[in-house]
């Protein structure tokens, strides 16, 4: 047997017994339809991380190796994560930066930074400080190259917010743009070679192709 994925999905490749006992087995965690085709059994490419156990033995593509080596790494810094929130743990940030987050906010941002990790929500209270601590972590992981740029969707209350703080705490140190104006022109504006895109919930569906490419 072996397995590959294409356009999100994973193709375990097997027939007989086998794929009806892959098909048993996957059922029993993947909360979603499974397909079955001649030659194998197909699932969402999102569900791969549930089943590792069950692709021992099985031959993997490159690819399905880099995902799965990626999971692994991210649960390694899930753990790295609650190592610094429960125990206050820090990673060294950056004096500057220490001088103007308080205890909590540090530990915050020092999870944020966590290499490996596939994604994070932060879910502090209003008035917590996240606008400030997702500045701080973004100005972080730029210094150390592993992001290129921060989009920002909020609400339009928010959306002057956003230039406003990072003027007060890195005055002059990225370029930022307010998508704003007709569609074409917030289109133009997410292409447009910036560090700090800031838009809100409506206008964000608009922008999707351009933040698309962005993102790639």
């Amino acid at each position: 047997m072996n397995i590959s994925y294409s356009n999100g999905e994973c193709k375990i490749y097997c027939s007989g017994l086998s794929q009806l006992r892959i098909k048993t087995a996957l059922a029993r965690i993947i909360p979603c339809r499974i397909k079955m085709e001649d030659d194998g059994v197909i699932f969402p490419k999102r569900y791969l991380v549930l089943i590792g156990e069950l692709l021992d033995g099985v031959e993997k593509s490159v690819e399905i190796d880099c995902e799965l080596e990626s999971f692994e790494k991210h649960e390694v810094a899930r753990s790295r994560i609650n190592d610094i929130v429960e125990n206050g743990v820090d990673e060294g940030l950056c004096l500057s930066w220490e001088e103007i987050l308080d205890p909590p906010q540090i530990r915050a941002v020092s999870a944020m930074i966590t290499g490996h990790l596939l994604g994070l929500c932060l879910f502090d209270e209003q008035g917590s400080g996240k606008t400030v601590m997702t500045i701080a972590a973004f100005d972080l992981l730029r210094e150390l190259e592993e992001v290129d740029c921060l989009i920002v969707v909020c609400p339009k209350t928010m959306l002057n917010e956003w230039p406003g703080d990072f003027e007060k705490f890195l005055p002059g140190k990225y370029k930022i743009i307010v998508a704003s104006g007709k569609k074409e022109e917030r289109a133009e504006q997410a292409l447009s070679g910036f560090d700090v895109l800031v838009t809100n919930y409506e206008s964000v569906g608009d922008l999707l192709v351009s933040l698309r490419a962005v993102a790639q």
